[in-house]
Order: structure tokens, then C-alpha cells, then sequence
């Protein structure tokens, strides 16, 4: 039975993501990018490291099949500590930013745009 999973696709796929005020697209974002949307992790597993392991095989996902730019669109639960867990399934800034995503813009006080780029395998 799966602990967890994490979905990860181009930005294209998702057409909310283009309507959202959140997520929408600005001036100078890169077109081509993938988008990490969501984390699930069974209650039990939580805490143990396991949303760190989903994004690291998402980032593997979407580089092997060209992707050289992420985004993550995560909550930040140190400016706002009552989010529930339900409200954390797009991530925190601190897994993003563990992950190497660099912060980009605050769209509102508790969401955030990260982004990474991916080295390109040869």
C-alpha cells in the first residue's frame, strides 16, 4: 500500500493553475515550466521524512522527461502556525526550500511561488 504520493506535470496540464490569481502566469515567468500541486501522506507516515522523498521523485520524474524548470506552490506555515494539515497538502515553504526551490513571490501572506531549475542531463 502507497505512504504517499505527490503530483507533478507541466503547467499546461493544469488549466486552473493559469486561471488562479495564486498561480497565474507574469510577466518574465518561464513558459515551459512543470508544477508540483499537491502532496498526500498517510496519516501514519507523517512526519517521517516521506513529502521530502515525493518531491525528490518528482523533480526525477519531470527532469527525465525534460523538464529544466519546477515550481512549487507551497503555504507557510510559520506565518500562519493554525493551518491544518488539510490545508498543507500543496507543501511548506520549508520542503520546497529544502528542496532547493528558491522563493520567487508571495501572492498572499501564507502561499508562495518557489521555483528550481533542473540541470540538464547529457
Amino acid at each position: 500500500m502507497p505512504v504517499g504520493w505527490a503530483a507533478v506535470e507541466p503547467f499546461s496540464a493544469y488549466p486552473a493553475l493559469g486561471r488562479s490569481p495564486i498561480t497565474r502566469r507574469q510577466e518574465g515567468d518561464p513558459e515551459d515550466v512543470w508544477a508540483v500541486t499537491c502532496f498526500v501522506v498517510r496519516l501514519e507516515y507523517r512526519k517521517r521524512g516521506v513529502a521530502r522523498a515525493l518531491l525528490a521523485g518528482a523533480l526525477e520524474h519531470a527532469r527525465e522527461r525534460g523538464a529544466t524548470v519546477v515550481e512549487g506552490y507551497p503555504v507557510d506555515p510559520e506565518v500562519r502556525p493554525s493551518l491544518t494539515a488539510a490545508e498543507r497538502y500543496h507543501g511548506t515553504v520549508s520542503l520546497f526550500r529544502d528542496g532547493g526551490f528558491t522563493l520567487i513571490r508571495r501572492p498572499s501572506a501564507t502561499r508562495a511561488i518557489m521555483r528550481r531549475t533542473l540541470a540538464v542531463e547529457r
